[in-house]
Order: structure tokens, then C-alpha cells, then sequence
């Protein structure tokens, strides 16, 4: 009598071998997927968005969501210069006192100012840059808008902010780094003429520095207004004193920007070109090291901060290195923390105060 393993077949045996190397590759890539290297990472958020109720919740919001991006450069330059005043009073009905005073076209000084402004040579010539690369912003404002929809998933009681767009001119700060974008009450102020292009020949003919005109491209206007701007609103009102509590609140306004635009590159949301990610990546070990030898998470100085936080050619002492590694490394914490704690609110994460509680919750060790 033939036992039931005889009577299988020659496919019912493949079957089973192709099985058993189903088997052995899924453990595989899994033991592969929990020993990857810490640093390489997928949007951790992205599952949440994706069931049918989180796409009918954002379609809704994209539907019901209004704001506009006020163009007060391009009205200004708009003025007819024989009318000035009048056009200065039909503007300051619409457009904030912060921009034009409500009684500004009644003072002859304020409206001969206004006047020298749009005349002079160098302010037209940025303008007609401005005009140029912004003849419209639509494809701004749709950015905008695909942030501004997932900001009002997670925070749906959030106020939407209004835009406007001024055109200050090429000055740099006291800093070293301008502001590109600010923030007033619930507005939000938008200066097109540091979004012209790394290339552009203005930034060549006033010698803004290299590292400064990487950020000049147009992709970064909703990231910057994210994470310099919006994610400021929501972290904690505490003042930050080490150098620990500003890496963290640098990796949360990354983490909570990369939430807003899920299908951005890891590299915009920081700003980086793809070596400064690479070398950041690599080299992270190193200067997340080099910060504990030294006695430097805990350090209160501002200096220290500055240099390992701030936006500048590089982060010293690391030769080759893009600026801001110790923002890229609250991220990183950020990122793992979340990880940790998958059922911690984006909310939640932006509102903890104790820098400490989210170091020891992510279990941070980089791989060398």
C-alpha cells in the first residue's frame, strides 16, 4: 500500500517548495526591514492617510478650504503714478495696516516715499525678476493648499492663514541668513524676490552667499511657511535653553512639515541637495558622538546652538558637512521617537515639552 507521501504528486511537491521559499524569504525581509539602518526612513504617517475615511476627511477639507495668496508687490507696481494717492487709499481698504496705513495716502511725505520706491532702478529691476518667475502663483498656492489640507486633518480646529506677497529687496539680517517669510497674527508674509532661483543674477550681482542662494528655489515657499512659520504655532511655550531643546524643536517643526507634504523628499523638507542628505546620513553617528565627547546636548550656550542648529555653510567642525546637522538629528530623534510610540498624536508629539522624555523615548543610537 502506497502511504500518502507516494501519492503526491510531482506539482503538489512544487507547491510546497515554493511555499517554503515564500516562507523563508518573508523572514528574511523582515528580519532585514527591523535591522535597517535607523537613519534611512519612509514617511512614518503615511498609513494613517491611507484608508478610505482619511481620503473622504481630506477630500472634504480640500473642497471647504479657502485662503488666497494677496499679490501686494504686483498690485503696488499696478499704481498709476499720475493718481498715486488715490490708488494708495483704494489699497489700504484691502489690504492690512501692517502693509499700508489706512491714512497713508493723506500724508504727501508717505506717498512721495511710495513714489521713490517704485521708481527706483533697483527696485524695478527686482521687480521685473519678481514678474517674471511670478507672473502668477498658482503653483504655489496649490502647494499651499495641499499642506494647508492635511494641517487641517490633524489640527481641524487650526486658523487657515491669509498670504501676501511684499517685495522688501535683497538685504541680509544681522544674522547673516534673511528671513524669506514671516508671520504676523495669522498671516503670513511672502517675499518673492528670495524664491527666484539659486542662478538668478541678482543674487550673483549683490553677492548673496552660495549656501543662501541654495534656498532661493521656488519648491521650498509652502516648506518654509511650514516649518518656519506654521509649526511654530503649535510647539510648546517654554523658551528653549540647551542645545537639546532646540535640536528637538528643530526635529519637530522637520517632523510636522514632512507630515504636511508626505510626498516631498526627505531632502526638501530640510533643504538639503542630495549630498548634504548622503553625507548627513552617513556621518550622522559622527556628529551625534562628537556633540555627547564634547558635553554639548545639555549646553546652554548660544554659540553652540548657533553652530550646530543655524542655518550656515556648515556645520563646524565637520569639514564637508551641510549646515544645520543638529536640527537633522532632533529629526532623526523625532522620527524614531514616533516610531516608538505609535499611538502619540502629531498633536501631542508638538506640544511635550520635556526634551529629555522624547531623547530616552526614541532609544536614538545611530549606526556607524
Amino acid at each position: 500500500m502506497e502511504t500518502p507521501m507516494k501519492k503526491m504528486s510531482k506539482k503538489s511537491w512544487l507547491l510546497l517548495a515554493i511555499a517554503a521559499i515564500a516562507l523563508v524569504v518573508g523572514i528574511i525581509m523582515l528580519v532585514y526591514s527591523l535591522k535597517r539602518p535607523k537613519e534611512e526612513w519612509d514617511n512614518q504617517r503615511k498609513q494613517e492617510l491611507t484608508s478610505r475615511k482619511a481620503e473622504s476627511e481630506l477630500e472634504q477639507i480640500a473642497k471647504n478650504l479657502n485662503f488666497e495668496i494677496h499679490r501686494y508687490d504686483k498690485e503696488l507696481f499696478a499704481l498709476d503714478q499720475k493718481n498715486l494717492a488715490e490708488g494708495i487709499k483704494e489699497l489700504s481698504t484691502r489690504y492690512p495696516s501692517f502693509l499700508i496705513a489706512p491714512d497713508a495716502w493723506k500724508n504727501p511725505q508717505m506717498v512721495n516715499s511710495l513714489k521713490a520706491y517704485l521708481n527706483d532702478k533697483y527696485i524695478k529691476d527686482l521687480y521685473r525678476e519678481v514678474d517674471k518667475k511670478f507672473g502668477n502663483m498658482d503653483d504655489v498656492h496649490a502647494q499651499l493648499k495641499g499642506g494647508l489640507t492635511y494641517y487641517l486633518f490633524y489640527f481641524p480646529k487650526a486658523t487657515v492663514p491669509q498670504f501676501y506677497t511684499i517685495l522688501e529687496g535683497i538685504d541680509m539680517s544681522p544674522d547673516g541668513f534673511p528671513p524669506f517669510c514671516y508671520q504676523i497674527g495669522d498671516t503670513i508674509v511672502i517675499m518673492p524676490d528670495w524664491y527666484l532661483g539659486q542662478n538668478n543674477k541678482i543674487y550673483e550681482l549683490y553677492r548673496v552667499d552660495k549656501y543662501i542662494r541654495a534656498k532661493c528655489e521656488k519648491k521650498y515657499i509652502a516648506i518654509d511657511c511650514f516649518r518656519e512659520l506654521i509649526a511654530e504655532r503649535h510647539l510648546p511655550a517654554r523658551t528653549p535653553i540647551t542645545l537639546l531643546d532646540r535640536m528637538i524643536d528643530a526635529g519637530k517643526a522637520l517632523y510636522f512639515t514632512e507630515m504636511m507634504f508626505p510626498d516631498s523628499p526627505a531632502a526638501d523638507i530640510i533643504g538639503y541637495n542630495d549630498k548634504q542628505m548622503a553625507w548627513a546620513k552617513k556621518n550622522q553617528a559622527n556628529v551625534w558622538n562628537y556633540m555627547m565627547e564634547k558635553e554639548l546636548v545639555f549646553s546652554k550656550n548660544e554659540d553652540v546652538a548657533r553652530r550646530m542648529v543655524g542655518i550656515s555653510p556648515e556645520t563646524k567642525p565637520f569639514k564637508g558637512s551641510p549646515g544645520r546637522m543638529g536640527a537633522y538629528i532632533g529629526w532623526m530623534i523625532v522620527i524614531q521617537y514616533m516610531q516608538n510610540n505609535p499611538k502619540i498624536t502629531l498633536p501631542e508629539l508638538m506640544a511635550e515639552k520635556d526634551s529629555r522624555k522624547i531623547l530616552d523615548g526614541s532609544g536614538y543610537k545611530p549606526l556607524k
